[in-house]
């Protein structure tokens, strides 16, 4: 929060977007953790791939996954969000910074929001990322439905193979004690 009152300092939220890509190893070599903050990077080991990971430090706080806002997500579900990835992803933060304070800092960030508070921002903002949200989502959960359709075809044809099986048997057992 920037206050005008002339302190030394004060914390401001910048924001960042990178591109990860997945290095020969199929990693995206991102270490998450989760505080009450939110969650954040909390290592960020070197890769082989050629992607924007200079551009992001460690404390950084996860704004979004692929345009997908991950505030009010678990760190679950964004490691999850990370895994399924395919070969990039593209990562927006916010990292805390420190700037000078006073009157000219007051209506740097007044122009900046839109306002004292940028509510309006805010709120386009997470209507745009609970829209994404839930399309990620939708396509999780057609990915998971197709997943369960093949299991289940997959032990019906197991059931029917040993069905077959279980009739010859029965039917081999049964001439065979009728020789008897």
């Amino acid at each position: 929060m920037v206050h005008a009152t002339g302190s030394p300092s004060a914390s401001h939220r910048d924001y960042v977007r990178a591109m990860l890509i997945r290095d020969s190893n199929g990693l995206f070599r991102l270490q998450l953790k989760e505080d009450a903050n939110g969650i954040y990077i909390a290592g960020l080991p070197s890769s082989n791939a050629q992607d924007e990971r200079l551009l992001l430090k460690c404390g950084d706080y996860l704004r979004s996954v692929d345009g997908v806002t991950v505030r009010l997500a678990s760190l679950n579900d964004v490691t999850d969000m990370v895994r399924s990835a395919s070969h990039s992803i593209l990562l927006e933060v916010d990292r805390m910074t420190m700037r000078p304070s006073g009157a000219a800092a007051q209506m740097h960030s007044d122009s900046q929001h839109g306002g004292a508070l940028g509510l309006d921002k805010v709120a386009a903002e997470w209507q745009k990322g609970s829209h994404a949200f839930l399309q990620h989502l939708q396509r999780t959960g057609e990915k998971a439905g197709d997943q369960l359709r093949q299991l289940v075809d997959a032990g019906r044809d197991q059931l029917e193979e040993r069905g077959h099986s279980l009739q010859q048997l029965g039917g081999e057992l049964g001439s065979q004690l009728q020789h008897h």
